[in-house]
Parts: C-alpha cells; structure tokens; sequence
C-alpha cells in the first residue's frame, strides 16, 4: 500500500490461476464524494479445460464484471431507446412530467347568483 492508499498487487499459483489487482481512493477529501476503485481481472481454468478470464472494476456503480464466458443481455428495442433519449432529454430541458401533484395556483370562481341555473325536466316513464 502506497502513502496516497493506492495499492497494487499481482501473484499466480501453481494450477495456474492468476490475479492481479489496483486500486485507489477517487476524488479525496470531497465529502460525498469519495470512492474506493479497485480494477483487476482474474483467470484459470475451468473443469472442462476452457480458459476463464475476468476483468473488472468496483467503484461508486458498483461491480461490473466482463468475461466471454459472461451471459450478455439482449439489444434494448429501438423503440424502448428512443424513450429512454425522450426521458433525458426532457429532464435536461425540465420538461419532464414525473406525474406528480402540482397545484396550480389560480383563483376559482363561484358561480354568480343573479345566474339562473339551468333546469332539467324530464317525463315520468309512466302516468297511472
């Protein structure tokens, strides 16, 4: 480990693993702010002889992993995409309708008295 906190280490063992790592302290002293990130990769052998490689990164995301031998998900949908760019682009000029309740602030009027009201007559369905 290095004054800053930095480190980096690497080794390999005999049934040929090997593991190599760095990582750091991102953006120091900036409260709210800091972040350990750690990079690396890892490899061996899989049971069945197919070699395994793995690189990462950890850091304020999260970890994310990629590896050949990683599932990746299916393409977004052109029409899903072009809302998701609709959505940001909306919250970056602040027109974005999230739904909430927002009053409004306007008067409403009464109705006045000298109004008539309407009245509505209607026919009873059957005279006895």
């Amino acid at each position: 480990m290095n004054t800053d906190g930095s480190f980096s280490y690497s080794y390999a063992t005999g049934d040929g693993q090997q593991v190599q790592a760095q990582g750091y302290l991102k953006n120091p002293g900036v409260k709210d702010n800091e972040a350990e990130v750690i990079q690396g990769s890892y490899s061996y052998t899989a049971p069945d002889g197919t070699p395994i490689t793995v690189t990462y990164i950890a850091d304020e995301l999260g970890f994310r992993a990629e590896g050949a031998h990683l599932p990746t998900p299916p393409p977004i949908p052109e029409a899903i995409q072009r809302a998701l760019e609709l959505i940001a682009q909306a919250q970056k000029q602040g027109t974005l309708d999230t739904g909430e309740y927002r009053p409004q602030h306007q008067q409403h009027q009464r109705p006045n008295s000298s109004h008539q009201q309407r009245q509505t007559h209607y026919p009873r369905p059957f005279s006895f």
